[in-house]
């Protein structure tokens, strides 16, 4: 073993193979090291990624909520003066309605009193119209799809004249506050 030491290029060998040894070891702990902090990094941005995807979805969801309570502000009550503004909203809805059914009013009135409606919470229209089979069809299924949630509670239809080309029609319809 002497022989073995004392050789000077046995020694360099040796040093290098012990130095190599101990280079490998360092960098398999310090690699591990790092690959344990990446991992937990790695972690913590897909953590963060998929808060930020549901926060992402929750505010494009509320934008989405906000948008439609515009498109119906209107038509939401806050006090009794909007009664009065949501009748006339109610009122000029039907009446676009039937212009666009092409079928003629012949009366539309709004049924009790602004006490009654708030108590109730719900608006109600009585309306008389003509026309067309087919457009009382028509204005029938405008109602029902209306932008306002407008829905028919009573409808009463009957010949105008023998032949039974037009239409009379009495309806209420109701549109609920809350």
């Amino acid at each position: 073993m002497a022989n073995f030491l004392s050789d000077k290029k046995n020694s360099v060998m040796l040093i290098g193979a012990a130095c190599l040894l101990l280079t490998l070891f360092v960098v398999v702990w310090i690699v591990k090291d790092i690959r344990a902090k990446f991992r937990a990094i790695s972690q913590q941005t897909s953590a963060s990624e998929e808060k930020f995807v549901r926060l992402l979805g929750i505010r494009q969801g509320a934008q989405a909520i906000q948008e439609e309570h515009s498109r119906y502000k209107e038509y939401l009550p806050g006090k009794e003066s909007d009664v009065r503004v949501l009748s006339e909203a109610l009122l000029r809805e039907s009446e676009r309605i039937a212009k666009e059914a092409g079928v003629s009013i012949i009366n539309l009135s709004p049924q009790g009193t602004q006490e009654a409606i708030l108590r109730s919470k719900i608006l109600k229209v009585d309306l008389r119209m003509e026309g067309t089979p087919e457009k009382v069809m028509d204005f029938v299924r405008l109602v029902e799809n209306s932008r306002l949630l407008i829905r028919i509670i009573r409808l009463s239809l009957s010949a105008k004249d023998e032949s039974a080309a037009l239409l009379k029609g009495e309806l209420t319809i109701e549109l609920a506050l809350q």
